[in-house]
């Protein structure tokens, strides 16, 4: 069922990541169970693609941060139907209205309106289980992104698969 899921949508992603190869800083936002989806994938962006990307939550986000927003700042959305739902479509409706570029990876076709580049997930998805579809998305993002910069995503500059903590 999963595979499936990433077979319909990975194509999509990669034609996004590398039409968006310039791409140099952006805002990731998602909220409840996928805010940390967010976060680990503005991770990969900065790990992997040397992107300045800013993880929130989207109800953090409008209360400050939505200030760096204007026409053509890109934002990623994970933006899955369920109980954060309206939050993530009220965000999407205001940073377009300030002239953003959105990403949106989701289940519905209510916000994929609102997006420069949906990413459909064809599959509606428990509140609990969607991050564990939506962060692959996510990196498969921050892959394809590498890849179209002519990086190598595998051996990112600066990481080591050791850490020493003191």
């Amino acid at each position: 069922h999963i595979t499936a899921i990433f077979n319909e949508c990975e194509s999509r992603v990669k034609e996004i990541a590398y039409r968006h190869k310039d791409l140099t800083d952006c805002i990731v936002l998602a909220r409840g169970t996928n805010r940390a989806t967010a976060f680990e994938a503005a991770l990969k962006l900065a790990e992997t693609c040397y992107v300045k990307a800013e993880p929130y939550s989207s109800s953090d986000f409008l209360h400050g941060p939505i200030a760096v927003v204007d026409k053509g700042t890109r934002c990623l959305l994970f933006a899955p139907e369920g109980p954060s739902f309206n939050s993530m479509y009220e965000i999407a409706e205001k940073l377009v209205q300030r002239g953003a570029a959105l990403i949106i990876v989701s289940d519905s076709e209510k916000i994929l309106a609102l997006a420069a580049e949906p990413i459909r997930i064809h599959v509606f998805l428990d509140d609990v289980i969607s991050p564990i579809v939506y962060i692959v998305v996510g990196q498969l993002f921050a892959n394809y992104l590498a890849q179209a910069k002519g990086l190598d995503p595998d051996c990112p500059r600066g990481l080591s698969k050791i850490t020493i903590t003191r």
